[in-house]
């Protein structure tokens, strides 16, 4: 992911290209956690070390499995999917200041 951020980056020339990454759903992460958790570490990880980055918390944002019961553990709701918008427009407004 570092590499791809940087390759981005140089290609545009734009050094401070903003860099947005973030995390699970609830249900996703509960269920594998422990790989969960290693892609997150490595994303805050990546975030500190290429700097003009960010991690986007998504604790509490519900699955389409918890919000319509259809199976699906790893993507959004529609309710979160504008929450999480939300949430990752503020921290870009955040490190784009």
């Amino acid at each position: 992911m570092r590499a791809v951020v940087e390759g981005v980056r140089t290609h545009c020339s734009t050094p401070d290209l903003p860099f947005l990454c973030g995390g699970f759903t609830d249900e996703w992460s509960k269920d594998y956690r422990e790989a969960c958790d290693a892609v997150i570490s490595a994303q805050k990880q990546i975030c500190n070390d290429v700097g003009y980055a960010s991690f986007t918390e998504t604790v509490g944002l519900l699955s389409n499995n918890q919000a319509v019961q259809n199976g699906d553990t790893i993507h959004f709701c529609k309710a979160a999917v504008y929450e999480i918008g939300r949430r990752y427009f503020e921290q870009y407004c955040r490190i784009t200041k």
